[in-house]
């Protein structure tokens, strides 16, 4: 359902874009880019099963026939690689922007990509696979490529993951959420489906009404919260289901 059924979902709990390691940081840009690009989702299941075949031979500890994989990955990692450092600058403007409504701050939040090749180009992912042989060899995985990238997140250019407090670090997550569904709309030309999970009792009123304006006015919209007093005056005109 990727790219057919956009889905924006905000849980102020799930930290793990600013707080966790780049696992999950990668993730949103492959679903995001995936939603946005049919050649990206494409390029991104290429490499996921090129990589499970070398990562295969890898384990066995058996070298004669790698540099066919080299290849393979080099060529569709490096283009997932350009996709992504590419795209990086939409997502930062984006977020930015967002950042700036909710918090009120005058910091700046900004995206660094730090892909795993240091050439986009796939010569120079090859010549760095084939560098890095006998060491993959020796641990039974592929050790360099894009499933080994990070984007860094900072916030008045330090890094968020140590330096942000909770609500900083509630708010970035917040903000690329937005700057999502806005890319989202613009490049799909419909809203996403936008889930809000239990947001209200994190945020103070202001930050919340500042949430609810970056939600299209024509999206649908899923809310749940214990009750609806909290609930934004926008969303109050939503079909109410009680259970």
């Amino acid at each position: 359902m990727i790219g057919l059924l956009p889905i924006v979902h905000f849980d102020i709990d799930d930290l793990t874009l600013v707080r966790a390691g780049p696992q999950a940081r990668r993730a949103f840009i492959d679903l995001t880019l995936a939603t946005l690009s049919r050649t990206y989702l494409q390029n991104l299941l290429d490499y996921r099963s090129t990589l499970k075949s070398r990562n295969t031979l890898l384990r066995q500890r058996n070298a004669t026939h790698l540099d066919i994989w080299n290849l393979q990955l080099a060529t569709v990692g490096a283009r997932i690689t350009q996709e992504r450092a590419a795209f990086l600058p939409q997502l930062e403007g984006a977020a930015q922007a967002i950042y700036t409504l909710i918090s009120q701050s005058p910091h700046t939040l900004s995206l660094q990509y730090r892909p795993s090749f240091a050439t986009a180009a796939p010569d120079g992912a090859l010549a760095l696979l084939r560098t890095k042989a006998e060491r993959d060899c020796s641990v039974g995985y592929t050790t360099i490529g894009p499933h080994r990238d990070d984007i860094a997140i900072l916030l008045a250019n330090r890094p968020a993951r140590p330096f942000a407090s909770l609500g900083q670090a509630k708010t970035i997550v917040l903000a690329l959420l937005g700057a999502q569904t806005e890319l989202f709309s613009i490049a799909l030309g419909h809203p996403p489906v936008v889930l809000l999970d239990d947001l209200w009792g994190d945020l103070d009123p202001q930050r919340l009404a500042r949430l609810s304006a970056i939600v299209p006015t024509d999206a649908q919209v899923v809310v749940t919260d214990a009750s609806t007093a909290r609930l934004p005056e926008r969303f109050l005109n939503l079909h109410e289901l009680r259970f």
